[in-house]
């Protein structure tokens, strides 16, 4: 790998901030493409980066997946349990794989599920169903 020992140990102990190409580097050495489509989308979202993509509705399940991903891939059981059962398997699968884009409040119960903040996910997800109009961030009850 082409970088120092040394510079490599604080970009890991957060002492240092990780660029884009040294995160690309480091899961290409440690990893493999699927990990370093994965490092590389967490990584532009977590720095406030622009998200291009010819592909959105493959954006959105490649984060999901990123974010099962660095959550330890929990079995499908753990995360409708950490839902407290309002998703199903078929909501899972539908979410992480296809076909079509399942509701916001599909992919909201699973980011909480995965440990991660939904309004970080909203953007990516309005992008991949522009046919369902902008929606509304606020909860139903705000409007009386």
């Amino acid at each position: 790998m082409n970088i120092h020992r040394s510079y490599l140990s604080r970009i890991l102990s957060g002492e240092r901030p990780a660029t884009l190409s040294y995160v690309e580097l480091i899961a290409k050495e440690c990893a493999g493409s699927t990990e370093t489509e994965f490092a590389t989308l967490l990584w532009k979202i977590a720095a406030d980066e622009p998200v291009s993509t010819t592909d959105p509705v493959h954006t959105l399940r490649t984060y999901f997946q990123a974010l099962n991903y660095a959550a330890g891939s929990p079995r499908e059981d753990r995360l409708i349990s950490s839902a407290r059962r309002d998703l199903t398997i078929a909501d899972l699968r539908r979410a992480f794989h296809g076909p079509g884009v399942p509701e916001w409040a599909v992919y909201h119960r699973l980011a909480t599920a995965l440990q991660s903040k939904p309004e970080i996910a909203l953007p990516l997800w309005r992008n991949a169903t522009p046919d369902r109009g902008p929606g509304s961030s606020l909860p139903a009850d705000a409007f009386g």
